[in-house]
């Protein structure tokens, strides 16, 4: 997730949001990319996915 963020800001974008760790467990942050739309990236260590890749509750 920190390297999408360095990746993003390599390419032009905005982090407005450095990755940080969130009080619900999950590491977050924010950039805007050129064209002006915000993004928001995430990881949660606790997330479980089924075999198609959609996270499960």
């Amino acid at each position: 997730m920190d390297v999408v963020l360095s990746e993003a800001e390599a390419a032009g974008a905005h982090v407005n949001r450095p990755a940080s760790d969130r009080f619900w467990g999950e590491r977050s942050g924010c950039f805007v990319d050129p064209e002006n739309n915000a993004w928001e990236v995430a990881y949660n260590p606790n997330a479980t996915f089924d075999e198609k890749g959609a996270m499960l509750k």
